[in-house]
């Protein structure tokens, strides 16, 4: 379908969907955990070889399906099944199901809500062993798998593929049956393989791999370098039909296939079934060589020691491109938010900035160049470079980084400065207004400038205009729309024009932020999703794509529940409905609230338009800015058109 006249709705160029995204489960739930300490030494990374030969493989799949996505764990059984173990291929699963999500029986194979190892056979599953109701997320469970996975059956090459959720750095998985919804930190991760890798006398993992969000980071690689020769992850939130694990078939039908190979056909196959699931255009997918991983390490040190040697010059510079580059995993909610931007976008639009880091930028370009085997995105997130990193604001950074400064030591120890520099000093005076005007305020479109202290402008890191209705109390925003700064002087401008949400007789309102690259524009919808039966709402995310004519490419819907973020499979008899922003004019905290419109079947279409505020209609605009400290000011605008 097809939304008319959706660029009308911003008169500015389209802006990048809020700098908050969905955080991680878990990530706080060990707070006495130790820090990841450095793994058993290993030459440098140029100077490993990776095997030439090779006949036979075993892959490994670790599924916490213990959650919300256990109905999708079915569908990928059911395609490992399609191709099955063979005289050169073993295919091991432990599964772990919910008591909740879903009862279906898979190939044969009863419904189970606890712990399985299963042989995938062609056409069906072997049940080994029930364990009983595991935990998932402990280590221990992790490192036994691996154990007895690898002494099943003499093989050359292994991987292990993690299923689940995904969080980025804080880890992998969710396990519903815990209380917390524990998960596998990255420092747990590290922990099970190697010690999984001990047990089994196997030296390393041809592969290591996650069928799961946000996982493709420079973190995470430096994490599991030891223990693999290549890592295969997404850096965006994956759909819920993930990989198509029928590309098995490149094993079973020539054995001797290498890993890069394999993780090469495992991402032709999963953007050959996003475009049929109509997913394509916002998912991500690379293959990373952790043999070549020294040089980008390298890179990311120089950055930070740069950037740390010179704060109050380039700070600004590092807050204003985090503002304009890719991110992944977004979410309006400003507590959940997973902050990771593409490592190589980020950097080289920093160099374009700062002149003095082209050096640095084109070592980081030259480093990810042979890092990144291949990777591949969709037009809603071209450009990507296979890698992202962690970058919050300020005043988000959390301080579990710091349990990964043994491997990444040189970022997180800037990141760790800079949350302390606004009270250091070291960020200078904070930008703010000392005054501002209405330019035009029409049913056609309002524009509004503000003015900074003398030289406040070269210091704001973010400026953005948000725009909605007012009552006497409320400012319920609709639209959020980055600002322009040129010298000290703010400029914001609204086309006055709102997004509409309609199913049947029911419509409302809804908030809009939206991104634009290369003329593709993908729009993040905020919603509340409500299962049947249930007293309260999970947040929901609507993601859609526009390709340049302003056709909707693909539109998928991110469930953020407490095992973390994952394509939303609504049940019958949940319900949808609209989120706005509301800040109190008085001052205090905004939040998120329902628009109050009603509510949509979850499981039905919902048709999406732009509507004209209407003559008349009592309108407020907030003109904000802020520096990379999270420190700054607004002015507030209010009448009718």
């Amino acid at each position: 379908m097809r939304i008319i006249a959706l660029a009308s709705l911003l008169l500015l160029s389209a802006c990048p969907p809020p700098t908050k995204s969905g955080d991680p489960p878990n990530q706080n739930q060990n707070p006495t955990q130790p820090s990841i300490t450095a793994p058993t030494p290993l030459p440098s990374a140029d100077m490993r070889a990776h095997p030439a030969a090779g006949s036979t493989w075993t892959v490994l799949v670790y599924m916490v399906a213990d959650n919300d996505l256990e109905p999708f764990a079915l569908q990928d059984l059911t395609e490992m099944a399609a191709v099955g173990s063979a005289a050169g291929l073993e295919i091991l699963v432990q599964a772990d199901r919910s008591t909740e999500y879903s009862s279906a029986p898979v190939l044969g194979l009863a419904n189970f809500t606890s712990t399985k190892r299963l042989r995938v056979t062609a056409g069906g599953l072997t049940e080994i062993a029930d364990l009983g109701e595991l935990n998932m997320g402990d280590p221990t469970v992790l490192s036994d798998f691996i154990d007895w996975g690898v002494k099943q059956k003499a093989s050359d090459r292994y991987a292990i593929v993690f299923w689940d959720h995904g969080g980025a750095w804080p880890g992998f998985g969710g396990d519903g049956s815990t209380a917390n919804h524990d998960s596998l930190t990255l420092a747990e991760l590290q922990s099970g393989l190697q010690n999984g890798l001990t047990k089994s006398g196997l030296s390393q993992f041809a592969l290591i791999g996650f069928d799961a969000c946000l996982m493709a980071t420079y973190e995470t690689a430096m994490v599991v370098r030891p223990f693999g020769e290549y890592l295969l992850a997404s850096e965006e939130l994956e759909p819920g039909h993930g990989w198509d694990w029928a590309k098995l078939s490149v094993l079973k039908n020539t054995p001797t296939t290498s890993p890069a190979a394999f993780g090469e056909a495992l991402i032709d196959g999963f953007f050959a079934q996003a475009a049929a699931e109509d997913t394509q255009e916002s998912v991500t997918l690379s293959l990373v060589d952790l043999y070549a991983l020294d040089p980008l390490h390298a890179a990311v040190t120089t950055l930070a020691d740069s950037v740390r040697s010179n704060v109050k010059t380039l700070a600004p510079a590092l807050g204003r491109e985090r503002a304009g580059t890719l991110r992944f995993g977004d979410n309006p909610d400003p507590k959940a938010a997973a902050n990771m931007v593409d490592l190589g976008l980020f950097v080289s639009g920093l160099a374009a900035k700062e002149p003095s880091l082209a050096t640095v930028a084109q070592s980081m370009s030259t480093a990810l160049t042979k890092a990144v085997v291949k990777s591949r995105t969709g037009a809603g997130r071209k450009g990507a470079t296979g890698l992202s990193i962690y970058l919050p604001p300020i005043d988000a950074y959390k301080t579990d980084y710091g349990a990964l400064s043994e491997v990444i030591k040189g970022w997180q120890r800037l990141l760790s400065e800079l949350s302390g520099a606004p009270s250091s000093g070291q960020l200078g005076t904070p930008p703010s207004f000392t005054g501002g005007a209405i330019d035009q305020w029409a049913a056609g479109g309002v524009r509004v400038h503000g003015d900074l202290n003398a030289g406040g402008g070269p210091t704001v890191a973010t400026a953005t205009l948000t725009g909605g209705t007012v009552d006497g109390t409320n400012l319920y925003a609709l639209v959020e729309i980055p600002a322009t700064v040129t010298g000290d002087t703010v400029r914001g401008e609204w086309a006055a024009s709102v997004l509409t949400l309609t199913q049947g007789g029911t419509s409302d309102y809804g908030f809009l932020s939206l991104s634009t690259r290369d003329g593709y524009q993908t729009a993040l919808v905020p919603l509340a999703y409500t299962r049947s039966g249930a007293t309260e709402s999970d947040l929901t995310a609507m993601l859609i794509v526009f390709d340049p004519s302003g056709n909707e490419a693909s539109r998928t819907f991110y469930l953020f529940s407490d095992s973390g973020p994952g394509e939303l499979t609504p049940e019958p008899g949940s319900t949808l409905a609209a989120l706005m922003l509301v800040q109190p004019l008085s001052g205090g905290a905004a939040s998120w609230q329902l628009t109050g419109g009603g509510t949509f079947d979850a499981t039905q279409p919902i048709t999406l338009d732009v509507e004209p505020l209407a003559q008349g209609t009592n309108v407020g605009v907030v003109l904000s800015v802020s520096d990379v400290g999270e420190r700054g000011d607004l002015l507030f605008f209010s009448q009718a058109l």
